[in-house]
């Protein structure tokens, strides 16, 4: 049974470019006075490693309060029109026509819309009637990776299918007007927008999927989410997520290599998402990485932030474009809500 293949991937950006810097700012003036010990709390965003990020929506819109409806809409909009921009780019690097498209991963966990994104996009990107959806919610900053390794599962069947992954999140608006919570404040210093795609066939020219395996530890459930409220959705990540990196993650992707027949030692190309500079610092502690490894992870997070779900394929898409030479591995990771692992074993 052959491998199934990547055939192209593309990523898109919302309009607004927000600096560090900026960010920095506007916490500052919407913190004032409702948090203690703000101008040390505030040296997160200079530490975070993060030089820019982009959001949805202008400055403007972000000095009044917005309900859960309005953020919602937002979701929405710029959900489909991000995925579109991301499939349409993926698909065109892939030489496929989305009339050849048999099946459509759509993954986001920061907004909801009934019927979901991907039916919205399926007259603008020219799919058939006929294309299996299957909408993925709440997979968190594990989506992108699960979307691929989903694929694969369906592609393992389907030698001859082609199946199009689709990522959006929009965590800019989960940003909550009236919360002055540390949590809100340290999602206002690392989240940004975006949305991503990837093409793949059951076999073909193109990086090899070898294999893929999912891991939850159930007993972490309140590590890592949302919580849902009036406003909109509150983030929620325990300051144990560097140590259960270190502990669980590092132990399950060593255990993943070996019963493949490799190892750290062996990957010529880590695709992590980057889940901030402690979480960063914890895979580089658990497996033993020295020699910047890392450095592409790195510099996806200092570009845009974190995006969730679609970041790990923007960090894919950067592996791609500089060249996955002939024989070489590539292990994708990330780590979401559940709590969460996902790796993918690649060969060029």
């Amino acid at each position: 049974m052959p491998d199934p293949v990547i055939l192209g991937t593309a990523t898109a950006l919302p309009p607004i470019c927000v600096t560090q810097s900026m960010a920095k700012e506007y916490a500052g003036r919407r913190f004032h006075g409702h948090i203690s010990r703000l101008d040390r709390l505030l040296e997160v965003f200079d530490h975070a490693e993060i030089d820019t990020r982009y959001v949805c929506e202008p400055p403007e819109w972000w000095e009044t309060a917005k309900g859960f409806g309005d953020k919602n809409a937002a979701y929405i909009h710029w959900a489909t029109e991000l995925g579109k921009r991301a499939a349409q780019g993926a698909l065109e690097k892939a030489g496929v026509e989305a009339s050849e498209v048999d099946a459509v991963l759509f993954i986001s966990s920061t907004g909801l819309s009934t019927p979901s994104i991907d039916a919205r996009l399926m007259l603008g990107l020219g799919l058939r009637p006929d294309v299996r959806r299957m909408p993925l919610w709440g997979l968190g900053c594990a989506g992108g990776a699960m979307g691929l390794a989903r694929a694969r599962d369906l592609l393992l069947g389907n030698p001859d299918g082609t199946v199009l992954v689709i990522a959006v999140e929009l965590c800019s608006l989960t940003f909550m007007f009236d919360d002055y919570s540390i949590q809100n404040l340290i999602g206002l210093a690392l989240f940004g927008d975006g949305a991503a795609a990837v093409v793949l066939r059951g076999e073909g020219a193109g990086p090899r999927i070898r294999a893929a395996r999912s891991m939850t530890w159930p007993e972490l459930t309140g590590a890592a989410g949302w919580t849902i409220l009036d406003e909109g959705m509150q983030v929620v990540f325990g300051r144990e997520l560097p140590e259960i990196t270190r502990q669980n993650a590092g132990a399950d992707i060593r255990d993943f290599l070996e019963s493949n027949g490799t190892s750290p030692e062996k990957i010529d190309h880590f695709v992590f998402h980057p889940g901030g500079v402690k979480v960063i610092e914890a895979y580089q502690d658990a497996l033993d990485l020295k020699g910047g490894e890392l450095n592409r992870t790195q510099k996806i997070m200092r570009e845009i932030g974190n995006a969730s779900s679609p970041t790990v394929l923007f960090v894919l898409e950067n592996l791609l474009a500089e060249g996955f030479q002939p024989g070489q591995q590539a292990l994708v990771h990330a780590l979401g809500p559940g709590f969460s692992s996902e790796n993918l074993l690649l060969e060029s």
